[in-house]
C-alpha cells in the first residue's frame, strides 16, 4: 500500500507540472486533470482499506482542489465547483477534528477562496461567494446589517486564509 499512496502522490506532482494553475506548468490541462484524477483513483482505493486515514483523506481533499483549479481556469465551473464543493466535504471534518492543523486550514481556505473566484460575483468579494457556496454563509445574513456573530464555520475559516495574504 505505500508504494500506491506513493504513486497517488507522483500523479499529482505529475499533474502540477502539466497544468496546474498558479505555477509554471506545460499547459498540458487535460493531461492535468487525468493524472488528478489517477491520483483520486489510487486514494479512493487506499481509503476503502483504511477508512479514516487522515492522511490518505488530506491527499484525496488536494487532488479534488487541484482538479477543480484546472476546471475553474478552463472556464468549466460546474465541474470546478463539484470538485471544489467535494474537497470541503472531506476536509470540513478534519479541520473539526484538528482546528490547529495548518495544511487543512490552508486547503479549507484556498477551496473557499476558489470557489468564490469561479462564481465571480461582481459585488462580492470571492471569499464570501465561496462561503456562500458552500452553505457556510446564508446571502441573507449579508443584508441584515452584517454577518452573524458567533458564526463557528466563518471564524474558523478567516483564521484559514489568513497565512495567505
Amino acid at each position: 500500500t505505500d508504494i500506491r499512496r506513493d504513486l497517488a502522490t507522483a500523479y499529482e506532482r505529475i499533474g502540477d507540472i502539466q497544468g496546474r494553475p498558479s505555477i509554471a506548468n506545460l499547459g498540458q490541462y487535460d493531461a492535468a486533470l487525468a493524472s488528478y484524477e489517477e491520483s483520486l483513483r489510487l486514494r479512493r482505493l487506499l481509503l476503502g482499506a483504511r477508512p479514516g486515514d487522515e492522511e490518505l483523506t488530506k491527499g484525496l481533499a488536494s487532488s479534488q482542489l487541484r482538479k477543480g483549479h484546472v476546471f475553474s481556469d478552463r472556464g468549466r465551473l460546474k465541474e470546478a465547483l463539484a470538485s471544489f464543493e467535494e474537497a470541503a466535504r472531506l476536509l470540513e471534518p478534519l479541520h473539526a477534528r484538528h482546528p490547529k492543523d495548518p495544511v487543512v486550514a490552508r486547503d479549507l481556505g484556498v477551496v473557499t477562496m476558489l470557489a468564490g473566484d469561479a462564481l465571480g460575483h461582481p459585488h462580492r468579494p470571492a471569499f464570501i461567494s465561496g462561503l456562500i457556496f458552500l452553505g457556510m454563509l446564508h446571502p441573507l445574513e449579508l443584508t441584515k446589517g452584517g454577518i452573524k456573530p458567533g458564526t463557528l464555520q466563518l471564524a474558523v475559516h478567516r483564521e484559514s486564509v489568513q497565512g495567505l495574504t
